[in-house]
């Protein structure tokens, strides 16, 4: 597709010209503020922050400059602000083609199995997928485990997320469409809250995410899914995508409260993720900001009982991000 600098030169000095022809997935350089394309850094400003690193800023705004692949800027620039593109219908309308365009037959080198190749609308939600941070290689297969994607065995030895996300595209379109729906666009379906928070512990909580699937034994369904330390210790996740208040607080609360936790000593901590927390809700679940497990077994200095506390942590989801934030139960 064909790209023209926005700088106000006199005269172009880039040796391919103002306009030139670049990939979906190029980068240049891009002002989020005024929506401006800049080919090269000879039109732009430039300076050096206090540890000598040289940026490039608009010559317009002065806002920094950031490098943006060449699509994603379209899209930034011709969508209707306030709006998002939700289809692929409008993917291929900003980006100025009328139709999805004809499928390909290629051939994976290791199965020798025939396999279509991915739309540009698909490349472009896994070349946006790749940016989200937490979108791990291990966290990806929970998700796709638990979602019953097949042929997950041989998925391994991707050491890049792009290359696992291509992979999982080539099997399972829609379930590129579930994460780029969940992580881009924020959308509201099933387990959509539960993969973001996912995907927030896993870039800011060291461990790693087990997701306790749907074919697991109903007892070891006792949470939505786990974040296990090297040590063993154990936070329990639970989620839901609603306003935590008063009418579902019981159902949540026997989920959490009626587990015996005697049965798992390497509970340390226990998680509430919930679209919001009303006051009454907060007021009730402050009776339990502690929780008890496995140690009732007397010790040898005492002969009473010891009992180890785990403490109850409420998060809520900060508006238009892929973040978390701790919410108080005071």
């Amino acid at each position: 597709m064909k790209v023209k600098c926005q700088a106000s030169c006199s005269k172009c000095y880039h040796e391919k010209g103002r306009t030139q022809e670049y990939d979906a997935n190029d980068l240049i350089w891009f002002c989020t503020s005024c929506k401006k394309n800049f080919l090269c850094e000879i039109g732009v400003a430039q300076g050096m922050d206090h540890e000598g690193k040289v940026f490039y800023s608009c010559n317009i705004c002065g806002k920094p400059l950031i490098k943006e692949e060449v699509d994603k800027s379209i899209i930034t620039k011709r969508t209707i602000p306030g709006k998002r593109p939700e289809t692929e219908d409008l993917y291929h309308s900003l980006m100025g083609s009328k139709e999805k365009g004809k499928t390909k037959k290629r051939w994976w080198k290791k199965t020798g199995k025939p396999t279509t190749a991915l739309s540009s609308y698909e490349q472009s939600q896994i070349s946006e997928l790749c940016d989200v941070e937490g979108l791990t290689i291990p966290l990806t297969l929970e998700f796709a485990r638990d979602l019953k994607i097949q042929n997950l065995n041989n998925y391994h030895g991707n050491k890049k997320i792009c290359d696992l996300l291509t992979r999982l595209a080539h099997e399972d379109p829609s379930f590129i469409s579930f994460l780029f729906s969940s992580l881009i666009q924020l959308d509201s379906k099933p387990r959509a809250f539960e993969l973001r928070f996912a995907v927030f512990c896993s870039s800011h909580i060291s461990g790693k995410i087990e997701v306790t699937t749907s074919q697991h034994l109903s007892r070891d369904k006792v949470c939505d899914f786990k974040i296990i330390k090297p040590s063993g210790e154990e936070t329990w996740v639970y989620c839901l995508e609603k306003d935590m208040d008063i009418n579902n607080l019981e159902k949540l609360a026997k989920r959490v409260f009626d587990v015996n936790f005697n049965e798992f000593p390497n509970l340390k901590r226990v998680f509430l993720a919930a679209k919001s927390f009303s006051y009454l809700a907060k007021g009730l679940l402050s009776k339990y900001q502690t929780v008890l497990t496995g140690m009732d077994t007397p010790s040898i200095e005492s002969s009473q009982e010891m009992w180890e506390s785990v403490p109850l942590l409420l998060w809520q989801p900060i508006p238009g991000k892929i973040k978390f934030q701790n919410v108080s139960l005071e």
